[in-house]
C-alpha cells in the first residue's frame, strides 16, 4: 500500500469511528499532545488562534467524550461523512502535511439527513511504531452559520 492509501484509509477509519458511534475509540487517533481544533473558514482566514472546540492534548479530548457520553444532554443524532481524496501538502522529516474536503451529513432521531457542515481538514500526520496518529487537526467549516451547538467530533 502507498502511503496516499495508508493516509486515505486511516482518515476513512477516523470518520468511520465517529459515523459508527464509536466515540471512546476516536481519541486514539491522536498522540498524546496533539491539538483538535473545530473553526469557521473567515476565522480562519482572519488567522483567529482559537476555535470552535479547541482540545489542547488528549486528556482534553478524553473530558470531552466523557462529557458527551455522561453529562451532555442533546437530542440524538448520527453523522455520515464524505471525504474527498487526501492531498499531501508537504512533508517535513516524519511530518506529513494533508488537506482533506469533507462533507457531513446529520440525521436526527425521526428525521431525514441533511447537510450539517462542509469544510476541509488540515491535518498534520505522524507515524508512530508504524502508524499513522493525528499530531494536529483543524477542521475548517465553510460556514460560520452553525444550527446547533457542535456535540460529536466533527
Amino acid at each position: 500500500m502507498n502511503l496516499i492509501e495508508e493516509i486515505s484509509n486511516f482518515l476513512q477509519s477516523y470518520c468511520d469511528c465517529i459515523d459508527e458511534q464509536r466515540y471512546e475509540e476516536w481519541c486514539n487517533f491522536f498522540i498524546d499532545s496533539a491539538r483538535y481544533r473545530v473553526t469557521t473558514a473567515e476565522n480562519y482566514s482572519a488567522n483567529y488562534p482559537i476555535g470552535l472546540i479547541d482540545c489542547m492534548g488528549k486528556a482534553m479530548m478524553q473530558d470531552r467524550i466523557l462529557g458527551l457520553l455522561k453529562a451532555n444532554v442533546f437530542e440524538p443524532h448520527t453523522y455520515r461523512h464524505i471525504l474527498s481524496f487526501p492531498i499531501i501538502t508537504n512533508q517535513l522529516d516524519n511530518k506529513i502535511y494533508v488537506k482533506t474536503s469533507f462533507l457531513i451529513s446529520r440525521t436526527k432521531q425521526g428525521a431525514g439527513a441533511s447537510l450539517f457542515v462542509s469544510g476541509f481538514y488540515l491535518d498534520e500526520l505522524v507515524k508512530i511504531e508504524n502508524e499513522l496518529k493525528i499530531a494536529n487537526r483543524i477542521a475548517v467549516l465553510d460556514s460560520s452559520l452553525i444550527d446547533e451547538l457542535i456535540v460529536l467530533p466533527i
